[in-house]
């Protein structure tokens, strides 16, 4: 079995100009070797090391928007995607379907002419029939109700009657 030398220096990592690759990609090698001789004087510690800052605390909500780099697309229609909409209605013109698509994810349009989900327009509500019509007049009645249980019992005994005629 052979032995494994502890004492070896750590290996440390490339360094590109002095091998020559970033030489290499330059017109004059000779003369980027030069510069980078001069700039090396023995004693000074190579540049390219930096430190990275300490991190802040980040929130939940900071965090998943640090993730998404994408733009969300807003919920009304405003003024200042006016220009968005004429450059996506020009690609629409001439036909340019990649354009089109790429554009319309750097500047998602909005989701809604009203930031309001309740909202339609009144010719929508015209076009709809008389009971819709009624219907979307009058007030609506909360999404929750209270529910008696107590009141199954009149169901149940009102059934028994109409069970047995």
């Amino acid at each position: 079995m052979s032995q494994v030398d502890l004492t070896q220096p750590p290996v440390k990592p490339a360094n590109h100009e002095w091998q020559g690759s970033l030489g290499r990609a330059t017109a004059s090698n000779a003369l980027f070797s030069l510069y980078l001789a001069m700039q090396m004087q023995p004693g000074n510690e190579p540049a390219g090391r930096f430190t990275q800052d300490a991190e802040a605390t980040v929130t939940d909500t900071e965090l998943l928007t640090r993730l998404n780099h994408y733009r969300r697309a807003p919920l009304a229609f405003e003024s200042q995607h006016l220009p968005a909409a004429k450059i996506n209605s020009q690609l629409v013109a001439s036909q340019d379907t990649a354009g089109l698509s790429l554009w319309q994810a750097m500047h998602p349009e909005p989701l809604a002419s009203k930031n309001n989900p309740a909202y339609l327009e009144p010719e929508i509500v015209a076009n709809c029939s008389l009971a819709t019509q009624v219907y979307l007049k009058q007030s609506r009645p909360a999404a929750t109700q209270h529910c008696d249980a107590s009141l199954m019992s009149d169901i149940i005994e009102g059934s028994g009657s109409l069970l047995q005629a």
